[in-house]
């Protein structure tokens, strides 16, 4: 496969050119590498050696927090029980990459020798996701005014490794601080105070998937790790290991794969970021797909601000080019979708 050549952005640079990058890279591609973030690459090792551990684990293990038990989106989720994405009005190119996958699914539908016939399909048709994941988030009581389970239900860990919830938990917060200064350098990117987000980041719907792709070997060109989609929240930062899954929609209206880089984020904008931009910040389509013989690890944090925050424009307010729509009704929306087991389904 072809690859993508993405802006690498450098942390420890001066605030004010790191901003210039970002917007660059927001507006351009909607994707970039972050490197001197803060985190060290061994500690991208635990993480990956923990998780590696609890998917090669049993089953009874790993079902023992399976998300239809434990009240909320937390977890372990299986594999073929995410799909079905949906798509945000801030990406009108994710109806073209749907366009293209239903042509495939009518294409094969009827070719027994490319289709997975016994796999779950979604309601646009397509094959659900082949992958298991551990997610967890922010926990939050329901005494806070606009609880739902499915974003703030306590977080749940397996028995199994024993040092799982240390390591998962203090990398979680880690990155939490990087997170927050890149929202600092989102606001500097748009001409606004470094602290702008700040108040608007006080109870975020942070969530963080550790997700384990198995190979697939099979001949169905539908068949994908996670099908294609834009990111729900402001925007994400994705640790990779060393194989190629994750591939981008370009300009061209072609597939290109994003290759790891040691050590450093693949960050990409979200739904939320284009929203408060007006649509100049891209929440760019993209996918993954499992490798043919050999295992894929990834684990992205997606980063969040608070339910009651109203997704408006920050940039040409005068021309709104989307409704204006509060951030937790947009995400709890696109998360009921893809997801067969919600906390709601139990209220």
């Amino acid at each position: 496969m072809e690859t993508q050549q993405l802006p690498i952005i450098d942390m420890s640079l001066p605030e004010e050119e790191v901003a210039k990058a970002l917007r660059h890279a927001a507006e351009t591609v909607g994707f970039f590498y972050l490197k001197n973030h803060g985190i060290e690459e061994e500690e991208f090792d635990r993480l990956f050696d923990a998780f590696k551990r609890f998917f090669a684990s049993d089953m009874e293990n790993k079902m023992g927090i399976h998300t239809s038990k434990t009240g909320g989106v937390r977890g372990y989720i299986g594999k073929y029980e995410q799909g079905n994405y949906g798509i945000d009005s801030t990406d009108l190119r994710a109806q073209e990459v749907k366009d293209h996958e239903l042509s495939l699914e009518r294409k094969h539908s009827t070719d027994s020798v490319n289709s997975n016939t016994n796999v779950p399909k979604g309601d646009d048709g397509l094959p659900m996701d082949l992958k298991e994941l551990f997610t967890m988030g922010t926990e939050l009581t329901d005494t806070y005014q606009y609880y739902k389970p499915t974003l703030f239900a306590k977080n749940v860990f397996p028995q199994q490794p024993a040092d799982f919830k240390q390591v998962v938990c203090g990398y979680y917060e880690r990155v939490w601080g990087v997170a927050r200064r890149v929202f600092a350098l989102f606001a500097l990117s748009m001409g606004l105070p470094r602290e702008f987000f700040e108040d608007k980041i006080t109870k975020p719907m942070n969530s963080m998937n550790c997700i384990h792709y198995p190979p697939y070997a099979g001949r169905d060109p539908k068949q994908l790790g996670i099908g294609a989609h834009t990111d729900y929240e402001c925007f994400t930062l994705l640790a990779q290991d060393g194989v190629l899954g994750l591939e981008i929609f370009t300009e061209a209206g072609v597939w290109r794969g994003v290759p790891p880089i040691r050590g450093a984020f693949v960050v990409n904008i979200g739904d939320m970021m284009a929203r408060w931009t007006n649509g100049r910040f891209r929440s760019t389509v993209h996918r993954a797909r499992n490798p043919n013989a050999m295992d894929r690890y990834s684990c992205a944090y997606f980063c969040c601000c608070d339910y009651d925050v109203m997704l408006k424009p920050l940039i040409d307010a005068d021309h709104p080019r989307f409704t204006e729509v509060m951030a937790g009704d947009h995400l709890l929306q696109r998360i009921e979708r893809a997801n067969v087991y919600t906390g709601e389904d139990k209220q």
